[in-house]
C-alpha cells in the first residue's frame, strides 16, 4: 500500500502466498488481466490477474486497487506480478486482456516478448467432454501406419494429417495447443490400442489439481479487531473530473422518474402522480386524524355559526306590524 505525503490513498496490491504457490505448482503459463470500476462511495478501479486451474476453472492470482487506469499504474501492477511469479522468460507466457486503458503499452514495457491475446469467447469444456466429442469424429478418419509412432490420417476424402505419437503432435496443431488429443491423434491411438487419457497433458491430471490447491490461505480477523497503528487514516484519492458536463441535480428514484416522465404505472388511476398510501392525515384545526383542515366539518360549522351571529337578517314584515329586526 502506498500513500503520498498528504496521507491520500495511492494504490494497494495483494498477492497471497497460497495463491502464488498454487499457481506455480500446476497451472499453465496463461494469465488473464482485467480491470473494473468500483461502485463504492470512494470510487477507484480494481485490477485483477487470474489463471486457469487443471479443471479449466478460474484461479485468482492477485489484485490491486488504484485510483484510475493509466499506463503507469498498469505497469506497476504487471511489474509486481512478474516479480511474484518469478517470470524471467516472458516469451513462454500468454496473456489475455480486453484492451483496457494503458494496458497494451504496459505489456510492451513489462512483457515485451510475451504472447498477447484478446478475449473473444469462453474457454471450451473440460477434457473429458472434448475426448468424447473427438472420439465421435474418429469414424471419419482412416489411419495409415508409417512407423509405430508415426501415422498418416486421411479424412474428408482428400484431406490428410500427420500424427507423431512420440512427440504428441499433429499437423492440425490442436493437440499441441490444447494438450488434448485431437480426432486425428485418437485415430492413431486407437490403431495402437493405447489409452487416450495416458497421452493427455499432465496439467489435466488429478495430481496436478491437488498440487494447485494444496497451499492454503490462513484466516484473517475482521477489521473491528485489527491492531491500531496510530497513523492517520488515509484519505480517498482525488478521482478528478469525469468526462462530460458534471451533474448538479440529485439522482432521482424510480417512482420520481415515472412521475417526471408522466408515465402511468400499471394499476395507477391517478395519472402521472403517485397516490399517497400508508400515510395518516391529521387535521391542523381540530387535531383529529382521518381528514385535513380543508375538509374539517367542525371548522365549517364554526365558520357558519360565526357568520350568522355577525349578520342581521331582515325579514319583510306582515301587514299591520312594524318592522322586526332580528
Amino acid at each position: 500500500m502506498s500513500m503520498n505525503g498528504a496521507g491520500v490513498f495511492g494504490k494497494f496490491y495483494v498477492c497471497f502466498k497460497g495463491l502464488k504457490d498454487g499457481f506455480l505448482a500446476g497451472c499453465r503459463p496463461y494469465i488473464g488481466v482485467d480491470g473494473c470500476h468500483l461502485k463504492g462511495p470512494n470510487g477507484g478501479v480494481l485490477l485483477a490477474a487470474v489463471g486457469i486451474d487443471p479443471n479449466n476453472n478460474s484461479f485468482p492470482i492477485c489484485y490491486a486497487v488504484v485510483g484510475r487506469e493509466t499506463k503507469e499504474l498498469w505497469g506497476w501492477f504487471l511489474t509486481l506480478l512478474k516479480h511474484d511469479l518469478q517470470i524471467e522468460r516472458d516469451y513462454e507466457w500468454t496473456f489475455t486482456s480486453d484492451k483496457q486503458k494503458g494496458l497494451i503499452p504496459a505489456f510492451e514495457t513489462v512483457f515485451p516478448t510475451a504472447d498477447n491475446r484478446y478475449c473473444v469467447r469462453h474457454l471450451h469444456g473440460n477434457m473429458k467432454k472434448i475426448l468424447i466429442k473427438h472420439g465421435d469424429m474418429v469414424t471419419d478418419c482412416i489411419p495409415m501406419k508409417s512407423t509405430d509412432q508415426h501415422y498418416e490420417i486421411s479424412f474428408n476424402n482428400n484431406s490428410k494429417c500427420k500424427v507423431d505419437l512420440s512427440n504428441h503432435t499433429c499437423s492440425c496443431r490442436k493437440w499441441e495447443l490444447s494438450g488434448i488429443p485431437c480426432k486425428h491423434a485418437l485415430s492413431a491411438i486407437n490403431a495402437q490400442e493405447l489409452n487416450p487419457e495416458d497421452l493427455v497433458h499432465k496439467c489435466y491430471t488429478v495430481e496436478t489439481y491437488a498440487r494447485v490447491y494444496a497451499p492454503c490461505i490462513y484466516p484473517v480477523n475482521g477489521p473491528d479487531i485489527w491492531k491500531k497503528t496510530g497513523q492517520v487514516p488515509p484519505i480517498p484519492p482525488n478521482l478528478g473530473r469525469g468526462v462530460g458536463r458534471p451533474l448538479r441535480a440529485r439522482r432521482l428514484e424510480v417512482d420520481e422518474l415515472a412521475n417526471k416522465q408522466k408515465k402511468v404505472p400499471r394499476g395507477n388511476k391517478h395519472g402521472g402522480r403517485m397516490k399517497r398510501q400508508q400515510t395518516t392525515i391529521k387535521c391542523s384545526y381540530c387535531g383529529e386524524y382521518g381528514h385535513n383542515k380543508k375538509g374539517c366539518q367542525k371548522r365549517k360549522d364554526a365558520e357558519a355559526a360565526e357568520s350568522e351571529s355577525e349578520e342581521a337578517i331582515y325579514l319583510k314584515p306582515e301587514r299591520g306590524h312594524k318592522d322586526d329586526i332580528y
